[in-house]
Formats: C-alpha cells, sequence, structure tokens
C-alpha cells in the first residue's frame, strides 16, 4: 500500500491506529482532497468504515482501492469478509483467495477463506484453511469450524477433538477477560440446541 507520507495522512493512520475511525476518515478524506490522484488511501478509508459497521461506504472505498491496487491485500480481504456477510460466497471466495495469495500467513484471511469454503460445501478446502488458522494457539474460532467441517465429513473423532480444543481455548481467552472469547456463536457443531 502506497500512502503518501504527508501529515494529514499520518494523522489518520494515527487515528485509525487508536479506534478514532471517524476522525480518522476525516484525516484521509481531507488528504485525498489534497492529493486527488493519491494512492492508498482508499483502503484504510473502507477498512475504518468497515470497522464502524458502515457498509455501504466500507465496500466503496474497498472496492475503490482494489482498483487502483489489485494486490492490496487488506481490501481484497475487507471485501471478502464484507462478501461473507452478506452470503455472497462465489464473490467472497475471489476477494478471500487473492488475499491469501498475497498474504498466505494471514490467520484472519484462512478463517475467512474457511467459513466461506464451509459456506459453499468445499469440505475439503475448508479443512486446508482452517488447518493453517489453526496455526494461532490462542484463537478457538478455527478448531469451532473444523468440528463443523469434521461433523459433516462424518469424522466423530476430529469433531470432537476440535470442540474440546475450541472449549478448552474459549475458557482460556475468559479467564484472561479476553472480548471475543468464542467468537463463533451458536451451539457446538452436530448438537442439539
Amino acid at each position: 500500500m502506497r500512502i503518501p507520507i504527508n501529515t494529514t495522512s499520518l494523522m489518520g493512520e494515527i487515528y485509525n491506529q487508536e479506534g478514532h475511525y471517524e476522525a480518522g476518515i476525516a484525516q484521509y478524506q481531507a488528504a485525498l482532497k489534497k492529493q486527488p490522484a493519491a494512492v492508498g488511501i482508499h483502503s484504510p478509508i473502507g477498512v475504518a468504515y468497515f470497522l464502524l459497521n458502515q457498509i455501504e461506504p466500507a465496500e466503496k472505498e474497498l472496492l475503490l482501492a482494489v482498483q487502483e491496487t489489485p494486490d492490496d491485500p487488506l481490501a481484497n480481504l475487507y471485501l471478502g469478509n464484507l462478501e461473507l456477510r452478506a452470503h455472497q460466497f462465489t464473490k467472497a471466495l475471489s476477494y478471500l483467495k487473492r488475499a491469501a495469495e498475497l498474504q498466505p500467513k494471514n490467520v484472519e484471511n484462512r478463517i475467512l477463506l474457511g467459513r466461506c469454503y464451509l459456506a459453499l460445501g468445499q469440505l475439503q478446502e475448508a479443512k486446508e484453511d482452517l488447518l493453517a488458522a489453526a496455526v494461532d494457539p490462542t484463537d478457538p474460532r478455527s478448531h469451532y469450524m473444523l468440528a463443523e467441517v469434521y461433523q459433516k465429513l462424518n469424522q466423530p473423532a476430529g469433531r470432537q477433538r476440535e470442540i474440546d480444543l475450541f472449549n478448552k481455548l474459549s475458557e482460556a481467552q475468559r479467564a484472561k477477560g479476553t472480548s471475543d472469547a468464542g467468537a463463533v456463536p451458536g451451539p457446538a457443531p452436530g448438537s442439539n440446541p
């Protein structure tokens, strides 16, 4: 990503990093007014809108970002996430695969890609990406989805192993007070709610 280094865009970056997304967006937009041809500013604006749950402006900015820089891994990741949320799995797959090509070790992308494959019924692909995501020993999400994959593959031992890991990691996060513990809602795969 090539964000021009000037005071305005630097302030946008600082605000975004601190979680002050509205202020970050304002700074980045001011930078675009100063340099309308600047490349690399639409992506952080889109991400900030996404984090504010302002979906339409997020999508608009992220589409502009991939138009100017098709190899922007962050824009592809967030566009894939938007499409996944909208249940547009084929579109999501395109963006998420591109993001995975650009950043193959990005755990978040692997989790989203696994969710996408799972929704498309491509269980082996889902399993591969979720196993790649499981390299983060503190994140329970991939284990929950792997349990679902194993359930659909009729592999109860694998399902139980992943449910046990999910429960153990979720409990560890709760004990630490981490807010996203057990971030995957719903009953355990294969259980009756």
